[in-house]
């Protein structure tokens, strides 16, 4: 039996999706009709429905951007996650300990969402933020948690990954081998793979029930953040992957 969709709904977050994609530039509403494939006067309608409940805005020149309402939801869901309540204290003794930016992603979809962040107090710092998204296939995180999946639900997910963001992201055979490799370490690098001049390690959380439902890096300034200091730290990462997985069924 098949399920029941809202088309409705689907275009909703169509809509918002491709506004998203814009940042605070905003997009035009010919624009985003146009990248949503569906009439100007549908499109408006969506825009002046989902302005009216304060999830889009327009400025002053008319381009749509995402809506205040936005922020209500968003601060809902982030203050009743219960891996980002568990994790936040391993994030910060992570930082203290090694000096480098610690991320924290939730799986979704074939990538992973950044939910928290504790910034390190060097001058030069990475550029994320919350609610951002990362490939699985070319983050430590994402290859963490593609090596702490079923094995059919991994290999559906190594078949889709083709998307090479630099010239240093592995795919295919080279892929699979390096997954594997994971598998068996506990832990993952991104060697620029994501992001030139970026350099992350980390581990997979998987809850007592033995569910993966995230990850956690360190990241930093390839020119700064060695291999070396990858390798050194990645026990810490594990040990902290552990216990925050340990406090989550």
């Amino acid at each position: 039996m098949s399920r029941a969709r809202s088309s409705s709904a689907q275009r909703t977050f169509q809509v918002l999706g491709a506004v998203a994609a814009r940042g605070h530039s905003g997009v035009t509403l010919t624009d985003l009709a146009r990248e949503c494939g569906m009439p100007l006067s549908s499109c408006h309608r969506y825009v002046t429905t989902l302005a009216d409940v304060s999830m889009l805005e327009r400025g002053s020149a008319g381009r749509i951007r995402l809506g205040v309402g936005l922020i209500a939801l968003a601060g809902a869901y982030l203050e009743g996650d219960t891996l980002r309540t568990a994790a936040r204290p391993y994030l910060v003794k992570l930082v203290a300990a090694c000096g480098e930016t610690s991320h924290l992603g939730r799986l979704s979809g074939n990538g992973v969402v950044y939910v928290d962040k504790v910034e390190c107090d060097k001058s030069v710092r990475l550029v994320s933020r919350i609610g951002s998204t990362t490939p699985l296939h070319c983050s430590a995180m994402g290859k963490s948690i593609l090596a702490a999946l079923p094995a059919q639900e991994r290999d559906s997910r190594l078949s889709g990954a083709t998307e090479r963001p630099t010239e240093y992201t592995l795919l295919g055979e080279a892929l699979r081998t390096e997954i594997a490799r994971v598998g068996k370490q506990g832990w993952a690098i991104d060697e620029q793979e994501n992001e030139l001049g970026v350099r992350c390690v980390g581990a997979a959380i998987v809850t007592a029930t033995g569910t993966a439902v995230g990850a956690l890096s360190i990241s930093g300034p390839a020119d700064r953040f060695s291999a070396e200091d990858c390798r050194r730290i990645a026990p810490d990462v594990i040990a902290a992957a552990e216990a925050i997985g340990g406090r989550l069924y």
